[in-house]
């Protein structure tokens, strides 16, 4: 379940986004290539991630920056990104 709410301010586009999730299979895995990949997240987590848009250059070009928490019963998670769209 998720929510997200957005707003214009200027020139940017802003957002926040609030989340609950809940794992019912407990651990995933996945084997790729002879390696294998789990994911322990079980129980129930809730995220909370921001971020804001700008257009630069007319419009030709879209700076965009995301920040993001996440918390859950064995696991904590910060994340960041950042891109640069380019229209054409």
């Amino acid at each position: 379940m998720a929510a997200r709410l957005g707003a214009r301010l200027g020139a940017a586009d802003l957002y926040a986004e609030f989340g609950l999730s809940h794992e019912f299979l407990g651990e995933s895995r996945a084997e790729v290539s002879g390696l294998t990949f789990t994911n322990e997240r079980p129980g129930t987590a809730g995220q909370i991630s921001a971020g804001a848009s700008l257009p630069l250059l007319q419009d030709k070009l879209v700076w965009s920056v995301d920040a993001g928490y996440a918390l859950g019963p064995d696991s904590e998670e910060f994340t960041a990104t950042t891109a640069l769209r380019v229209a054409y």
